[in-house]
């Protein structure tokens, strides 16, 4: 493959991945894209085709034209996990609360002054 292929291959895959990513599909057992509906595979699709998959006894969608392995998935997809993200907001947030210094207590006055007692008149 030539240079020039391998960039528009290159380029084509991640437009696919970031379409992918930018749309409802989900994974279910290792298969990825899938979608509920015919109408968002064929979105995704190069082919304007899909193919379906057949789940705990719901049929799912799947877009055809995709790279296996690479933007398509039949039972190997590997779910990033994002717990560290939460983590690291976690303790993000606690270490700010310990920087935040108590509130200021005010001190009412012990007496309230009298209005209008000096006697005068208007």
């Amino acid at each position: 493959m030539s240079r020039r292929a391998a960039f528009f291959k290159e380029q084509q895959e991640k437009n696919i991945k970031n379409t992918i990513n930018n749309s409802n599909a989900f994974s279910i057992n290792g298969y990825y894209p899938l979608f509920n509906t015919a109408e968002e595979a064929i979105l995704i699709s190069p082919e304007d085709d899909y193919h379906t998959h057949d789940i705990n006894n719901v049929q799912y969608f799947m877009p055809n034209g995709l790279e296996m392995n690479v933007t398509q998935f039949h039972g190997n997809y590997e779910e990033e996990v994002v717990e560290n993200n939460i983590d690291i907001e976690l303790e993000q947030e606690s270490t700010v609360a310990e920087n935040i210094p108590p509130p200021i207590q005010a001190s009412l006055p012990q007496s309230t002054p009298s209005i209008g007692t000096s006697g005068g008149s208007y």
